[in-house]
This record gives structure tokens, sequence and C-alpha cells, in this order.
């Protein structure tokens, strides 16, 4: 019974390190990318030796792909209130989109975290753990919506593709520097794009 227990707490303190050791990681990452999570930094942050995150991970790499699932978990919140059956408008998919372009101007670098995908293969546990960023459903449940459609069209399904594709296109070539268009413009481009796709789709 001595030994479950002292198992049991080993557990307990292993699952309090690798959270704590993913929470300084995300920190790192937001304020200053993902190239600035290293070994010793953490060591530094931690106040521990550097070689001590090898204790609960695997590799950086094998960190960051637990602080990728972290990041799914907080940007999945930012949809929840669309997972309602109700009936969505125009104006509620406009607000979904800007959502989206308004998390990563706060968060630029976790946009570029996921641009620079991570050399080593995830392991089955991440796979197994990871949560899917399925925005692409979310868009095609409310443009379904504001088509007034039982089940998803090809047309719906193409102004979906259409939509998202553009706007993480936009989204990509601002944070690579490519194109030269402020934030505000590129609100108000994403919000007359989707006004338009929906106007020629409609007729």
């Amino acid at each position: 019974m001595d030994g479950e227990f002292i198992r049991m707490i080993n557990k307990e303190m292993r699952l309090r390190m690798r959270k704590q050791y993913i929470k300084i990681a995300k920190k790192i990452l937001i304020n200053e990318g993902a190239k600035a999570v290293t070994a010793r930094r953490l060591g530094k942050e931690m106040d521990y030796s550097y070689a001590t995150v090898y204790n609960y991970f695997d590799s950086i790499e094998n960190l960051l792909w637990h602080v990728a699932i972290s990041f799914g978990d907080d940007y999945i919140k930012q949809f929840q209130d669309y997972n309602s059956d109700k009936d969505y408008n125009v104006e509620d998919l406009v607000t979904l989109f800007m959502r989206y372009i308004e998390y990563h101007f706060k968060n630029p670098n976790i946009f570029k975290f996921y641009l620079n995908p991570m050399q080593s293969k995830p392991s089955n546990e991440i796979i197994n753990s990871i949560k899917a960023i399925e925005v692409n459903e979310i868009v095609l449940k409310v443009i379904t919506s504001i088509m007034h459609e039982n089940e998803p069209s090809n047309k719906s399904k193409m102004m979906t593709h259409i939509i998202t594709s553009s706007v993480y296109g936009m989204l990509t070539l601002h944070f690579g520097n490519i194109m030269v268009l402020t934030q505000d413009q590129i609100r108000e481009l994403v919000k007359q794009e989707i006004l338009f796709i929906l106007e020629e789709y409609k007729q």
C-alpha cells in the first residue's frame, strides 16, 4: 500500500512538473517565438538544471508538441458559442473571422509557430491527445445555416474553402512580411471578401 501511494505521489509530481514546463514554454513562445524555447532558457525560468527538462520530455520538440496541444485547447475556446444549432447570419460569419484574425494579431508568434512545422513526427501520445482546430467545420456550419440548407451543399463547401483559404493566406503573407497591409486593412478586406463571396454564390 505504501509503495502504491508513493507511486501515485510521484506520478502527480511528474504531471505537475510537465504542466509547469508547458506553461513556461508557452509563455516564452508567445513573447519571443519558438526558437527561444531552449533547454537552458527553460532551466533558467524553472530554476533547475537545463537538463532537467529531459526527465519529463524526450526532447524540446516533444515539449513543443505538447505546447501545440495546449494552444489548440485555448484556440477552441474562441469558438465555443458556435456549437449551438441556432440559425446563423452573415454577421455571425464576419464575427467568427474577426475573432480568428484578432487572436493571431494578438498572438503573432503562435501563428508563426504553426507556419513552421517541427522536424520530428509526433508520438502516438501526441496524436491521441491533440485536438484538431477544425475552423473549417465551424465555418461550414455557419454558411450552411446562412444558405438555409439542411445539409452542406457543394456550393457551401466551396464557399468555406475559398473564404478560409483566403483569410489564412492573408495572415500568412502578413506575418511573413510579404504583403504590406495594416491590421485594419486586413480586417476590412476580410469583411468585404466574405460579403462579396456570399453575394456571388447566393445568385
